[in-house]
């Protein structure tokens, strides 16, 4: 099953158990890495998980976030 931001619920990623939250992160993980483009419009949420308690979910945003800027045109757009 190819995984896609809309079957992805990023509370998931908050949750208790241990294989609900690891188990997004995961997911995560491999669309960021396989189609940026389609997790960027979460940009902003990934940037408040580095200020998590929870080392792992600020490892995992650190990560997800160097993905996303593959796609992020706005690094890239030169000042006049």
């Amino acid at each position: 099953m190819k995984v896609t931001a809309n079957k992805i619920d990023l509370k998931d990623l908050l949750s208790k158990d241990p294989k609900v939250k690891y188990g997004c992160a995961k997911n995560l993980l491999s669309l960021a890495k396989d189609n940026p483009a389609e997790l960027y419009p979460k940009f902003d949420y990934f940037v408040e998980l580095l200020d998590s308690e929870n080392k792992i979910l600020r490892w995992i945003a650190i990560d997800i976030i160097g993905s996303l800027s593959k796609v992020d045109k706005r690094c890239y757009q030169k000042e006049s």
